[in-house]
């Protein structure tokens, strides 16, 4: 029997894959498209905490290290800002993939890859996890990480799936005129209230535009509205051509079980992304190393894990805690009073995630996965 099967290659079941090998577990990793596979993804990276999760040198997949930002409330005020720490712009495809490849390279023999490959069901018995694939074909594995995304079939499939519609988001690549680049080039730009419950961007890439809307409310109409925003926010004649994908945006609803006494989800599987601004790659990242750390803990006989919860208390203590004070206390202002969000947040540069801990403190949440007292 196999020690762990992973699906999925984002960057979630990439790391996850690759710390297990690193720990000498005998893996099965699934892709259920072809690789290098693309991935609709506004793709922006929070350069330290990236750089602290994976702990090498990826310089050079970045397509572009920019450290200006422009905002803006519907085509009205503007604010623009220099970003401390920068942000690093990388495309999902070599991205995800480079992880994946030192993963195989980590594993050598103990780790099979095998891409086209999609997952119809899971089902967890008492001491391994089946995994039934396309054609028929069933696979074994003592524990499985799920990270296939918000569309995947592992989370459902293992009675984890979520509690809310994800938000909907349209992404546009976007070959521009000299002067759009020349305008957007070196900055990214965020326009709120431009779609309902959401916001625009536009991201420079290599030689592209990345150009977006998103809407956590709203489910029809959004390439009008992209259409729309991309006439306002551009030159004339500004996009000479594009190409266009639709995706779900699994905004974190609340703290969930995200595990089974066999199983583990990271990333979009998980819903993991942050509810304002939907940055979703280093949560992914995060769960992963988490997923392969509980995982390890078990293979060598270490673990504690009297319920299965261990990953979804770990993942909450170092994520969710702080996603779940953004839904609470923040998510509300953003749908409900753009407005206001754009004044206190962007105009006078309050600070949500400093508001959502205080206003935690006077009013704590329960703690979601208490353990439960051992059986005499």
């Amino acid at each position: 029997m196999l020690d762990a099967i992973v699906v999925g290659t984002g960057p979630g079941g990439a790391l996850a894959a690759l710390r297990l090998a690193e720990a000498g577990a005998k893996l099965l990793v699934l892709e259920k498209r072809t690789l290098p596979r693309d991935k609709a993804c506004g793709g922006a990276l929070t350069v330290g905490p990236v750089k602290a999760l994976l702990g090498w040198d990826f310089s050079h997949l970045v397509e572009a290290h920019v450290d200006q930002s422009l905002w803006q409330l519907d085509f009205g005020t503007v604010v623009e800002r220099d970003f401390g720490y920068g942000a690093w712009m990388i495309d999902r495809r070599t991205f995800d993939l480079h992880i994946l490849e030192r993963a195989l390279a980590a594993g050598g023999s103990n780790i099979e890859l095998r891409d086209d490959c999609g997952v119809e069901t899971v089902t967890e018995e008492a001491d391994g996890v089946t995994v039934t694939l396309r054609g028929g074909e069933t696979v074994r594995a003592r524990y499985l990480v799920g990270g296939d995304g918000a569309a995947g079939r592992t989370a459902a499939a293992l009675g984890l799936g979520r509690r809310t519609r994800p938000a909907l988001a349209i992404d546009a690549h976007v070959e521009p005129s000299e002067e759009a680049w020349a305008l957007e080039g070196k900055r990214m730009s965020f326009n709120f209230g431009v779609v309902p419950g959401g916001y625009g961007w536009i991201f420079p890439k290599k030689g592209y535009l990345s150009c977006g809307v998103g809407s956590w409310t709203r489910a029809t109409g959004l390439p009008g509205l992209l259409d729309a925003y991309l006439e306002q926010a551009l030159p004339p004649g500004a996009v000479r051509g594009e190409v266009r994908r639709g995706h779900p945006i699994p905004i974190y609803d609340g703290p969930v079980p995200i595990s089974t006494r066999r199983a583990c989800l990271v990333g979009d599987a998980a819903s993991l992304v942050e509810p304002i601004l939907g940055e979703g790659i280093r949560f992914a990242l995060a769960s992963g190393a988490i997923a392969a750390a509980v995982i390890a803990e078990k293979l060598a006989g270490t673990s504690t894990d009297p319920d299965g919860l261990d990953h979804s208390r770990r993942v909450h203590r170092e994520i969710g805690r702080d996603l779940d004070r953004l839904r609470r206390f923040v998510l509300p202002i953003f749908l409900n009073k753009p407005e206001s969000f754009f004044r206190n947040f962007l105009v006078e540069e309050g600070n949500y995630m400093a508001l959502a801990a205080s206003l935690e403190a006077k009013l704590p949440a329960p703690e979601p996965f208490p353990l439960q007292p051992a059986r005499t």
